[in-house]
């Protein structure tokens, strides 16, 4: 069983909201088991489900990286336009 919202609010400083939230949603995946606001514990995943999470985190992970390069990308083009402009 996990701690409580209020447990786990203090212990990673947001507020019990998000914390209910957050159940809510690994409730909807099929990750915890219970009811948000009661007894809420992990649950137990087939090898095939846990194969398919494995993926889905993967795939998250290089879209993650990859807008973060872009981000990057784009911020370089705006300093150089800058300093361009600048000079000018």
């Amino acid at each position: 069983m996990l701690p409580g919202h209020r447990q786990l609010a203090r212990q990673y400083r947001v507020t019990p909201s998000t914390i209910a939230v957050d159940c809510e949603l690994l409730i909807g995946d099929e990750l915890l088991t219970g009811v948000p606001d009661d007894e809420v514990r992990v649950s137990t995943l087939e090898p095939e489900r846990r194969r398919d999470l494995m993926e889905r985190l993967q795939l998250d992970r290089l879209v993650a990286r990859e807008l973060g390069r872009r981000e990057l990308e784009m911020a370089r083009d705006v300093q150089r336009r800058l300093v361009q402009s600048s000079s000018q």
